[in-house]
């Protein structure tokens, strides 16, 4: 959703570079996956979904109801393999796109090798990248870096030292760029 929100805008009217950086907020979601009402309680998972939807709505981007929160190590790990290849800008957004709004499985070597396809990749690579360790470990790498920042929720975006969480309104990031 941040994507269709205040960083787009900072990019184009301001030309902000938005880093971003790919980490697993959840580690001991167990590949395969775990469904909203096994892991928050049903009465929470509710909450989170309508309060979610809400959210979405206000900026115009509709949302599906994902069956289950997915391991995203294999995901992420494509994701930074897109980013060596010229690709994250179409790569991740397309990734978010097919989880949440799509509920397609994102865990899955052949959803996520169709997507890889979809912007350019190479397909079979993607898949292998996926499952590497050099991508693996930069994924890693990432997760210690946010913990070090102290970032647990996500989209956490940083204007130099000043931290923004969760998606918010464009005038929240210019208060914090100085604009």
């Amino acid at each position: 959703m941040a994507e269709q929100s205040s960083l787009v805008r900072l990019k184009a009217e301001y030309g902000f570079k938005v880093e971003w950086q790919g980490f697993v907020l959840h580690p001991e979601i167990p590949v395969g996956g775990t469904t909203a009402q096994a892991y928050f309680g049903a009465a929470r998972a509710a909450a989170f979904h309508d309060q979610l939807g809400r959210f979405a709505a206000g900026f115009g981007v509709p949302l599906g109801q994902p069956e289950k929160i997915p391991n995203t190590r294999r995901a992420l790990a494509m994701t930074e393999y897109a980013r060596d290849q010229g690709k994250l800008e179409e790569f991740q957004p397309l990734v978010m796109t097919a989880h949440w709004r799509d509920g397609i499985d994102i865990e899955s070597p052949t959803q996520l090798a169709e997507l890889a396809e979809q912007v350019g990749l190479d397909p079979r690579a993607a898949s292998d990248a996926s499952e590497s360790d050099e991508f693996l470990e930069r994924v890693k790498q990432y997760g210690v870096e946010a913990a070090q920042r102290q970032v647990t929720g996500i989209p956490t975006c940083f204007i130099g030292e000043k931290r923004i969480v969760g998606c918010q309104p464009f005038p929240t990031f210019l208060k914090a760029a100085g604009l």
